[in-house]
């Protein structure tokens, strides 16, 4: 029925319902907004931040919550969450940075700013020093410059082989450079590229100084008692840096002498120990991990140079000479090689000054003696020709209780006046090598063989033998007051 008052009853009874029920959903849920997060508030173009809220429904029924993302007021994104009630989530937004500049943002209600930075340039590389030790610092810098139009923070990493090593955080001002800088040590050699941006160098660590000691040299290996020995190694430098490298010298596992030396990296340098060893046996050498014997012997025959000299303080029937003995030249003598070995008397002896002796290699004995000696004015050449006969025990090496027989001929021939007179003698001499014993001369002290020379079954003479100068030191008349001593010597 037109106009019915029921109909129209009806219809604004729903409509009333329906507003009730939208009010009721809304009154369910009451969303209050967290601060804006804007993360990072300053970000260089092309890289991305994170625009975030917190919603919190503190309302009495779960609700849904639109939230609208607007920058530089244009809407940009619009995300819807569920939050239960008492409860709190996060809606984040995340954007790219592609305009330089300050840019609004507005979630909802709620506003903010961030800056898009110009990317940062940079210029002038400098590792100092490039090369370093193990464990030394080195400085990898480089200028940063804000080529934009606002200050800001810029974020820059030194990547060492590709990896961040650090990172700083430099605030720079609109069209301003700085120098950035890090401090780097790294305890393993090698080289490493360090880059700051695009810019990148390398950096070379220096491997330590190590050393290897090889080739070890005794000279000679079969050496005298008393005479030095030459002990020689090389030391090798493996490491890139100078260093310093401990040499030890050890025998039979005592160490007897040490040095240190210094070797370029890379470089192999020999260092050199001398030894003397007074009483014979096996020795053993080491130094390092290397080792080798060393054989001492005693009272060998020895090996005589041209050059080696002997001072000698000679008393004779009561008058002091200095005797100088001196190896001059080898030559052949009756066919047999021979040292040439002169005597120097200060003052002269008998009238001789001066007497030149041939004593063969391979016995030290005298072959052939000539001499000069002055007389009334007149000079006398004479030439003295040994035949040496020996039996018993070996002389060579000196041992004690060796005995042996020396059984010689003289032939004497002189010229003197215009007159030549020749005489012949014979002589028998004993020795014995009685014990080994120090002998303290004007030379100095040494360690020697007793030898003593029997004449008729007495005893005439006491000789001391001497390996470190290859010669007698002291020798002493026991039927008169005559005796010899060395008073210095150079020998080879």
């Amino acid at each position: 029925m037109k106009g019915s008052p029921t109909r129209e009853l009806i219809v604004l009874l729903l409509i009333a319902a329906s507003v009730v029920a939208s009010f009721a959903c809304g009154a369910g849920a009451k969303f209050e907004l967290g601060a804006l997060g804007i993360s990072p508030a300053q970000v260089i173009k092309d890289n991305s931040l994170v625009i975030s809220v917190d919603v919190t429904n503190a309302g009495k029924a779960e609700g849904n919550f639109e939230a609208r993302l607007k920058i530089d007021n244009a809407l940009k994104e619009t995300k819807t969450v569920s939050v239960a009630v008492g409860s709190t989530e996060t809606v984040s937004f995340t954007v790219t940075a592609d305009t330089a500049g300050t840019h609004s943002v507005k979630i909802n209600d709620l506003a903010g700013t961030f800056d898009v930075l110009t990317p940062p340039q940079f210029a002038n590389l400098v590792i100092s020093p490039a090369q370093v030790k193990v464990g030394e610092p080195a400085t990898i810098s480089a200028d940063l410059a804000n080529a934009g139009e606002i200050p800001g923070n810029y974020p820059v990493t030194l990547k060492i082989n590709g990896v961040d090593e650090e990172t700083k955080v430099i605030a720079i001002g609109a069209g301003e450079t700085k120098t950035v800088s890090f401090i780097v040590t790294k305890s393993t050699s090698g080289t490493y590229n360090a880059s700051l941006g695009s810019l990148s160098g390398d950096l070379t660590v220096l491997k330590p100084a190590g050393f290897s000691i090889s080739n070890l040299v005794i000279s000679p290996t079969q050496a005298v008692a008393g005479r030095e020995v030459s002990i020689m190694c090389d030391v090798s430098n493996t490491g890139q840096v100078e260093g310093n490298c401990p040499v030890n010298l050890k025998i039979d596992g005592v160490q007897v002498d040490s040095k240190e030396i210094t070797v370029a990296a890379g470089a192999t340098q020999t260092v050199a120990f001398s030894l003397v060893k007074d009483i014979g046996g096996n020795y053993s050498v080491t130094i390092g991990d290397l080792s080798a014997i060393l054989v001492v012997s005693e009272g060998v025959l020895p090996t005589l140079h041209v050059g080696d000299q002997w001072v000698y303080r000679e008393i004779y029937k009561g008058v002091a000479y200095t005797v100088t003995e001196k190896v001059v030249g080898e030559e052949l003598m009756q066919g047999k090689d021979c040292y040439v070995k002169e005597l120097t008397y200060d003052p002269p002896i008998s009238g001789a000054s001066k007497e030149t002796y041939w004593i063969e290699k391979a016995t030290l004995d005298i072959l052939r003696l000539q001499a000069s000696a002055e007389y009334s004015g007149a000079t006398a050449t004479c030439s003295y020709v040994y035949d040496m006969k020996f039996s018993g025990d070996e002389r060579w090496p000196l041992t004690i209780g060796n005995e042996w027989t020396e059984n010689g001929t003289i032939t004497m021939s002189c010229q003197a006046l215009g007159k030549t007179s020749t005489d012949t003698s014979t002589y028998s001499m004993n020795y014995k090598v009685e014990e080994v014993e120090d002998i303290t001369v004007g030379g100095g002290t040494f360690r020697c063989f007793k030898l003593v020379t029997y004449e008729n079954g007495v005893a005439a003479q006491n000789w001391w033998y001497a390996d470190k100068v290859k010669a007698f030191v002291k020798n002493d008349y026991l039927t008169n007051q005559d005796s010899v001593q060395l008073l210095s010597y150079s020998v080879k």
